[in-house]
């Protein structure tokens, strides 16, 4: 039967649960990131990129409810009208255009009357989740 830690490793993409397991291993092996990683067939920027995900987690200033003290600047594309596909138009005559925001590999789509703050608790969830 496999360990918790033997399916962790094994699974194509890591859960929070599962990086968790898998670096909490890694500190009690007294490995190096990189003799950890060889050993169990991973890349040491695996680890690396779970570890700083999950100490921005842990980061007290991102709470759930709360704002991080400085805001990310996300990249933004804008693209004209005649290529967003028409069920992203406005129905609404006169109305603004509904706006999508990608986060990752996520998007957000946003309709035109909404709530900035909302919007702004959304998004940084989601790069922290990035």
């Amino acid at each position: 039967m496999r360990t918790k830690l033997e399916i962790a490793l094994g699974r194509r993409r890591w859960r929070v649960k599962d990086a968790e397991l898998v670096l909490a291993a890694l500190a009690e092996s007294g490995n190096t990131s990189a003799e950890f990683a060889r050993r169990h067939g991973l890349q040491p920027k695996r680890l690396q990129r779970w570890q700083e995900r999950l100490a921005h987690l842990e980061s007290p200033s991102l709470a759930l409810g709360d704002e991080p003290e400085v805001a990310p600047l996300l990249p933004v594309r804008v693209r004209g009208t005649d290529s967003v596909p028409p069920a992203l138009h406005s129905t609404t005559p006169g109305a603004a255009p509904t706006l999508d925001v990608s986060v990752g590999r996520g998007v957000v789509h946003v309709p035109p009357d909404f709530d900035e703050e909302h919007l702004h608790r959304v998004v940084v969830v989601l790069v922290a989740l990035c």
